[in-house]
């Protein structure tokens, strides 16, 4: 599995997803669980993956730079929905478990 980079000119459904999550803020899943704003996408060929303007599927994901762990898009909906809520909870002091 070759991990490559992944860019807007890509087009199709890879490109809309890199531009929805370009530049958003989220709190790691992994070990450092520190905030990071995601704009290092990767990818490798993927039958179940999104499309680029070729027709080529990628499996697409965000990769922390401290603890290397990966964010796929499959998982992205449910991380940002939570890490958000967790850091305005931590801005206000409140202590929260999901």
């Amino acid at each position: 599995m070759k991990n490559n980079p992944m860019s807007i000119e890509m087009g199709g459904e890879v490109a809309a997803f890199i531009e929805k999550w370009r530049g958003t803020l989220i709190r790691c899943f992994g070990v450092c669980r520190q905030d990071r704003i995601m704009d290092n996408f990767k990818g490798y060929e993927h039958d179940a993956g999104l499309q680029d303007a070729t027709g080529k599927n990628w499996w697409v994901y965000f990769e922390c730079p401290k603890c290397n762990y990966g964010h796929s898009f499959g998982k992205m909906n449910f991380f940002l929905e939570h890490t958000e809520i967790e850091i305005k909870a931590e801005k206000r002091g409140l202590i929260l478990k999901l």
